[in-house]
């Protein structure tokens, strides 16, 4: 933050340059040369926004300097944009840029108006006079009488307006600390809605690691200078400072851990850019009203803002019954619309590489994952860079129910992340017959987040809202199948909406399809589904005839990565599944695909 986006050591790097080239050259040549040098760095640091932004500015005050003029800080900020943005244009989509620009505009925009109400204080009177004794005191402390030659019967009524004058306008110092506070809110203010739409967090402990960084890191980055300039001359000199500065950087990187911290950081969905909108132009306008009334000498304008203000109260006031009736009458209106209105099932299928993961809006809101995709191959985690920020941007910050048809990396480790840093309602998980790692990770987390596991099995109904259920058709925890047991003892569910339908079939293989339709032949029309989530990515060893023929969909899912080493999905089943009439969609082809389902059960829209 402070090197990236604040361009606070630019001040330093001024502040060495001029201090060090003074005495040599004269103040114009130091500025001189400080423009030189900050141009080199502007090249060096490879057109960085904030290093742009920062630099151009301070190049502006410098020349400014040189010809004695003042220099205005809305003009250099919009030369810094200029010059970053013919540089290269789209660097106005890169966060660092916005970032860099915003804050600076919140600091130029909401610092004095922020910095007034931190050390505004009520005026207190703190003197009363009303002894002789405090008169004679006052008189002894201060030889007024003898300067001013007044009669004793005066000498009270002058203390007591010089009191009052001393007490009424003696002003503090501006606190350093009250300064650094109000800069770190006003930047932050108008730097947050990029943060949540950025990252989907707001942080915690911002003002307590701005206030530590900003004491911290001046005295480093000065001896830092001065390290720099010494090496030139003599490096043995400057063992003290160099174990200086190795102690600032430790404690610059110990305050960077107030940020690991226990709910350090809040995650929020991701705003609609109307709303990004929305949010600066009502701190514009709360800002604009705030600095009117601190105005001691308030513009005309500014009274008549003020003269609106308390016409408006006066007829709040005046028809407060009517506007209260009317407020809970809107009120009632839309909580009735909303509780009436049939939204839709939204089942997204998400591309999440070589895996599956099903993500589902209910009608009612609430949110259900299928599978988590994973890998058990290199440090990417598919829930934090995937999984986490989708279901951010689908507006969601809970997840009510999980669940998770076994615990192979491709099928759950998606999962963990979204457990460890969102609210879960429920997780449902089958009897586990060998104990994997994954499953042993499982275990830790519900235990540490306190989550609600319910194990299931065949025959189990779970109903979620009005009109939507899950049933769970296997694995039998009775007859279990000792042939590769992690995959063909999946939870096989199908999701039912009224006249809508989707199986979710794990992982099994013929096996277990064999097994399931055994199980299922006096009922077989249970199995009949209108989207199927192909089973075991589309292997050979999954998706036999019969089992498709039962199943009978009119369309196919298949979550699968490009390219993969496993070929998949394999032809035969591909062939299977057309010559059955049956559309299929494929991640690795069609990425993400979306399914809309109306009140009554119809599929109304399918996106990819």
């Amino acid at each position: 933050h402070i090197l990236a986006v604040s361009g606070m050591h630019i001040t330093y790097i001024i502040i060495g340059i001029i201090l060090f080239f003074n005495k040599i050259c004269g103040k114009k040549i130091s500025k001189i040369i400080c423009i030189f040098m900050l141009v080199i760095y502007i090249v060096l640091a490879g057109f960085s926004p904030s290093i742009v932004r920062a630099c151009c500015s301070a190049i502006i005050i410098l020349i400014g300097g040189i010809i004695n003029k003042k220099p205005d800080v809305w003009t250099s900020m919009a030369l810094a944009i200029f010059i970053t943005l013919l540089y290269n244009p789209f660097l106005i989509t890169n966060i660092g840029f916005q970032f860099s620009y915003m804050g600076t505009l919140g600091i130029l925009i909401n610092y004095k108006t922020i910095f007034k109400l931190l050390t505004k204080e009520k005026i207190k009177k703190r003197y009363k006079i009303s002894k002789i004794k405090v008169i004679k005191i006052k008189i002894n402390e201060i030889s007024l009488v003898k300067k001013i030659k007044l009669k004793k019967n005066k000498v009270k009524d002058v203390l007591i307006k010089v009191l009052k004058i001393n007490t009424r306008f003696k002003k503090s110092e501006p606190s350093k600390v009250k300064q650094i506070i109000a800069v770190t809110i006003a930047a932050q203010l108008y730097i947050l809605p990029l943060t949540i739409f950025h990252f989907n967090k707001i942080g915690i402990y911002f003002l307590i690691t701005n206030l530590l960084l900003s004491f911290v890191m001046g005295p480093i980055m000065i001896i830092g200078f001065i390290v720099l300039i010494m090496l030139l001359l003599n490096i043995e000199i400057l063992e003290g400072l160099i174990y200086i500065i190795k102690i600032g950087i430790k404690i610059i990187l110990l305050i960077t851990k107030i940020g690991d911290l226990p709910y350090s950081n809040i995650y929020v969905r991701t705003p609609q850019i109307s709303e990004i909108i929305v949010f600066y132009i009502f701190a514009i306008i709360v800002k604009f009203f705030i600095s009117n009334f601190l105005n001691k000498k308030p513009s005309n304008t500014e009274l008549r803002i003020r003269y609106m203000l308390q016409l408006i109260k006066y007829n709040f006031s005046k028809y407060k019954r009517k506007i209260l009736i009317f407020v809970v009458f809107i009120c009632i209106l839309i909580l009735s619309i909303s509780i009436f209105k049939v939204s839709d099932l939204k089942i997204h299928f998400i591309d999440v590489g070589q895996g599956d993961c099903c993500f589902i809006e209910t009608p009612s809101n609430k949110t259900i994952l299928v599978d988590g995709g994973g890998s058990n191959y290199g440090d990417y985690d598919v829930g934090k860079q995937i999984l986490l920020p989708y279901i951010l941007d689908r507006g969601y910050t809970k997840v009510d129910y999980i669940i998770i048809s076994h615990f192979d990396s491709d099928h759950v480790k998606g999962l963990f992340t979204i457990m460890e840093e969102l609210p879960v309602g429920k997780v449902y998980v089958s009897k586990q017959y060998e104990e994997s790692e994954n499953y042993q990770i499982f275990k830790k987390i519900i235990k540490e987040k306190k989550i609600k596991t319910e194990v299931i099995k065949k025959g189990n109904e779970v109903k979620l809202e009005k009109d939507l259920y899950i049933w769970v058709l296997w694995p039998d925890n009775i007859n279990m199948i000792n042939e590769n047991p992690l995959n063909n003892n999946s939870i096989v569910c199908k999701l039912k909406y009224k006249n809508f339908s989707m199986l979710f079939p794990g992982d099994i293989e013929a096996e277990a399809e064999k097994q399931i339709l055994q199980s299922y032949r006096n009922n077989i029309e249970i199995l009949k589904s209108t989207v199927l989530k192909v089973g075991h990515h589309g292997s050979k060893t999954s998706s036999s005839k019969e089992f498709l023929e039962a199943v009978y969909p009119k369309i196919a899912l298949i979550g699968v990565g490009e390219n993969n080493k496993f070929g998949h999905p394999n032809k035969e089943v591909l062939e299977r599944l057309k010559g059955q009439g049956v559309t299929i969609y494929r991640t690795d082809e069609e990425g993400e695909i979306s399914i809309k389902v109306n009140g009554k059960g119809k599929i109304i829209n399918i996106e990819k």
